[in-house]
């Protein structure tokens, strides 16, 4: 995976308030110990030789997702391979293991790195809001240091390291390329 290091926290944020916290919550680090959301659960570039009967098939701009408890796979040769799902993809349902993430007027779901807001049509997959705050991230997250502030980088997002109220917790922060 290629991780383009050359950026810095985007600024736009300063504004925001998060958690009624103005801005991202000051950097605390703690180690990054991926979390396992059990049997069924697969970090992205898992292969399995067969795909399981309970799975859902999804077309998706001419490609075939297969879904099954939360994780979401493509066809390779010789089996299927767990991928992060395109955004704007929907499903009907995650697993009950999700966390729900309030943020100003918005409700998201968050489920093993991959976060969703609830549409007419069921869970769509968004990029990381700015700002969520969860307590896991699964298997395949790296330890990134940008300006001396380690992060987790997964699924095209950067995890800040941080506590909110005296618990060990990760929150999204928006990256821009450095001029």
């Amino acid at each position: 995976m290629t991780i383009n290091r050359n950026v810095h926290v985007n600024s736009y944020h300063h504004n925001r308030y998060y958690y009624g916290h103005r801005g991202y919550f000051p950097y605390h680090y703690h180690p990054y110990h991926p979390y396992h959301y059990g049997p069924h659960w697969h970090p992205f570039g898992f292969f399995v030789a067969t795909m399981a009967a309970t799975a859902i098939i999804i077309h998706w701009h001419n490609h075939a997702y297969y879904y099954n408890h939360g994780v979401y796979y493509v066809q390779v040769s010789n089996g299927y391979e767990a991928v992060p799902p395109p955004v704007n993809i929907v499903v009907e349902e995650i697993p009950d293991e999700s966390e729900t993430i309030d943020m100003e007027d918005e409700v998201y779901l968050y489920y093993a790195g991959v976060f969703y807001e609830k549409t007419a049509e069921g869970l769509m997959v968004v990029e990381a809001p700015d700002g969520a705050v969860v307590n896991n991230i699964p298997e395949g997250g790296e330890e990134v240091e940008i300006d001396g502030v380690k992060y987790v980088y997964l699924n095209n997002t950067y995890f800040q390291p941080t506590v909110l109220d005296g618990k060990d917790v990760y929150q999204v922060v928006v990256m821009e390329p450095a001029e």
